[in-house]
């Protein structure tokens, strides 16, 4: 077992006393814009080609192609992604689009990617979410590390990253997070037909990912697998659901419009934005009254072999106040959440489809655990084809269809002068289905992601092909822990049960804040014999 690094805690005198009795919602990362820094030779700019000239839609005034979206798509924008599929193949890899006041541009290469990505400042800013801005400024939170700015962005998130980012930090989650996996498994068995279907999949799912991550941030169960599960619990998982609906619904509204006239999801989000926060709130209120304590007491707890949860290390290093801690933790609750669940159920109904790459991954599986039933990172890192499969599972069905940054000065994209101050859009699901670099590009094939001589379907050397965590100081935080839910339970599931999906036709992506499933996911699990 590997040990983790030690904090100090600071004295009570030391530890602010101010209590935040609502904390902030986290669930706009997938759509936040950063912004981007100047980083072309000026005197090269005068032979390229002016905005004005980029090609796309030409909308009508004032609205530009907002309409199209209404009628094809309704206010959602649920198909979005698919839009930007068709845009591609009918004006190239970079276009200009105004939709209602927003105009942007839309590229597609790696290039484009790269020049725009490495463009990032030491501050890169976020353009927040309109929902969940609005909801904070109600409730008198903070923006925290999902919408805050420059130096007050930098301080929550150096304080997050050394704990969430950091390989050998994550490790010391392995058993925990192994714990509700098998806690998982177990309910799996049990709820199933006789048939191996798993009546509600997708629910069951986002119970694991929810409980998994509670026990990164504060060493607690909370309960998600129990048989009845208490009402608070069970109203806590709802709200989660209910926060997403609600906010995708007045997403493109501005708030004027969803705060004063067309008013029900934004009630729907404050409703459920505060059922969500005092839960959260009490948990957390309730470790950290544990804590302080201990540290009353002159208790040393964070000895060298105690695996610190991530709010008794938020409070050792003396950063953050009580009210910031609060929102932190409420961030990654809810950023962790939705992510890892649905590449989970995307890679189960990618083997289900695919049996002779489950028969290959099992084989894996078995060689790498031999004797040992607890997977950890030293285990995972051995196994190049399950996080291939899940990489493959990321590029047929990314979390998020594109990702946008706001320049800062004047750029050249694809030989066009972008000036400052433009909404720039990566489109990833564009990109990870583009024939050049992946053959075959609807084909499920973990080979593309192998190295050396295995490696088969892909065809690219950039790295910004493929983005699915976002790249540069504003990466997806809770990346490593999330990688840590998904091979966990994957490999478990693999060895013991042989998977199968039973949707009658192909389940399609659809835009809900992330890249969800259209239809309801029908996997089945039989033991193997």
């Amino acid at each position: 077992m590997m040990s983790c690094t030690t904090y100090r805690i600071l004295k009570p005198s030391q530890v602010t006393a101010v209590a935040c009795r609502r904390s902030a919602l986290c669930l706009g990362m997938r759509y936040s814009t950063t912004s981007a820094n100047p980083v072309e030779d000026h005197s090269q700019m005068s032979n390229v080609k002016s905005m004005d000239q980029i090609p796309g839609p030409k909308g009508l005034p004032f609205i530009g192609t907002l309409l199209e979206y209404a009628k094809n798509d309704g206010w959602g924008f649920q198909n979005f992604f698919a839009m930007t599929e068709k845009r591609r193949q009918e004006y190239g890899p970079i276009y200009k689009e105004t939709i209602g006041n927003n105009r942007m541009i839309v590229v597609s290469t790696s290039e484009d990617a790269e020049k725009l990505l490495r463009a990032e400042g030491k501050y890169p800013n976020r353009n927040p979410v309109a929902p969940l801005v609005e909801y904070r400024k109600k409730r008198n939170l903070s923006m925290g590390v999902s919408f805050s700015k420059d130096k007050e962005w930098k301080k929550f998130r150096s304080v997050m990253d050394k704990k969430m980012m950091r390989p050998h930090e994550v490790t010391c989650y392995s058993d925990r997070i192994n714990d509700v996996c098998d806690d998982l498994i177990q309910r799996l068995k049990r709820c199933r037909g006789n048939d191996g279907v798993i009546p509600d999949i997708e629910k069951e799912i986002n119970k694991y990912t929810t409980e998994s991550i509670a026990t990164v941030l504060f060493e607690k169960r909370l309960g998600m697998f129990k048989e009845p599960i208490e009402p608070k619990t069970e109203q806590f998982y709802q709200s989660i659901t209910k926060i997403f609906e609600a906010t995708n619904a007045i997403l493109t509204i501005p708030p004027f419009v969803f705060k004063y006239i067309f008013t029900k999801h934004w009630k729907e989000l404050i409703k459920w934005g505060d059922i969500a926060s005092e839960f959260a709130d009490d948990i957390i209120e309730e470790k950290r009254k544990q804590i302080e304590k201990k540290i009353a007491s002159n208790d040393d707890i964070t000895r060298s072999n105690d695996r610190v949860d991530f709010l008794t290390y938020v409070i050792a290093t003396g950063k953050l106040s009580r009210r910031e801690a609060n929102v932190a933790m409420m961030e990654l609750l809810f950023g962790g959440v939705d992510t890892a669940a649905t590449t989970i159920l995307w890679t189960l109904y990618n083997l289900g489809k695919n049996p002779h790459v489950q028969d290959k991954l099992r084989s894996e599986v078995r060689s790498v655990m031999e004797d040992c039933k607890e997977p950890d990172t030293s285990l995972i890192e051995k196994m190049p084809y399950l996080r291939s499969c899940v990489k493959e599972t990321l590029r047929l069905q990314p979390i998020a269809f594109a990702l946008p940054r706001i320049t800062d000065s004047d750029l050249v994209l694809s030989g066009y002068k972008v000036p400052a101050k433009t909404l720039v859009m990566i489109a990833s699901y564009v990109m990870g289905r583009d024939e050049s670099a992946f053959p075959n590009p609807s084909q499920y094939m973990p080979e593309r992601w192998l190295r050396g001589s295995d490696r088969q379907g892909y065809n690219s050397d950039s790295r910004f092909q493929y983005l699915p965590f976002g790249f540069g100081p504003r990466m997806c935080i809770g990346k490593r822990v999330a990688e840590m839910e998904i091979h966990t339970l994957l490999s478990k599931l693999i060895l013991e049960h042989e998977i199968k999906t039973m949707n009658p036709t192909e389940n399609t992506l659809v835009n809900r804040l992330v890249m969800a499933a259209k239809d309801k996911m029908i996997i089945a699990l039989n033991d193997l014999k």
